[in-house]
């Protein structure tokens, strides 16, 4: 939601200074239908959501999508934080054990620890962290 009220304020920014600037009404619409492309192209590749499907966690952002199956899952938590040298988005980094992480705030998230898989720890910054984890508990 962030990012389509910046588009749509960035769409009306540029409009405002072509029609200040006396642009041609042509540029002006090209204008907004190219900003328009442009943040329906970012939010199709950078949306962030969790699901729990078929007894497996589902977390896509854009076009990826990343399962963990139930029968995986050693361990459930929530953590107090993401760190904020992370950044935001997909990230991977290995401070004591690979980690695949998806970041949309660095406030309290879930960390799913698997049995078996390439990156061990999974943290997803889900809305409501106790929730979630109740979720995948039962």
């Amino acid at each position: 939601q962030v990012f389509s009220s910046n588009g749509l304020a960035f769409i009306i920014f540029l409009n405002v200074l072509m029609v200040i600037s006396n642009a041609a009404p042509v540029a002006v619409l090209i204008t907004s239908v190219v900003a328009i492309i442009i943040s329906v192209a970012f939010w199709m590749f950078f949306k962030m959501s969790f699901s729990i499907i078929d007894r497996s966690v589902i977390a896509k952002f854009g076009l990826y999508s990343y399962e963990i199956p139930f029968k995986d899952i050693e361990k459930v938590e929530v953590i107090d934080k993401i760190p904020w040298y992370v950044g935001w988005g997909l990230r991977i980094w290995i401070k004591d054990v690979p980690k695949l992480a998806f970041v949309s705030n660095h406030g309290k998230s879930v960390q799913i620890d698997r049995k078996n898989a390439r990156f061990k720890k999974i943290v997803l910054s889900v809305n409501d962290p106790e929730k979630f984890k109740k979720m995948i508990k039962n």
